[in-house]
């Protein structure tokens, strides 16, 4: 990026953590959102980070 005229900044302290908040809460709400559906959305998020990991492995 930097290459190309882009400046890069690094994300840390309070963004860092606003960044996570707002990922915790767009998680949370796909949960429930799975949940009313009647699938358990803890459960898909391991199964698709078991997947991503599997995939990461064999590169």
């Amino acid at each position: 990026m930097q290459a190309a005229g882009y400046t890069v900044v690094v994300a840390g302290g309070d963004d860092l953590k606003r960044i996570h908040a707002e990922g915790d809460a767009l998680r949370d709400a796909w949960v429930e959102r799975m949940k009313k559906l009647g699938v358990d959305g803890n459960a898909a998020l391991t199964m698709f980070k078991d997947e991503i990991a599997k995939v990461a492995a064999e590169k």
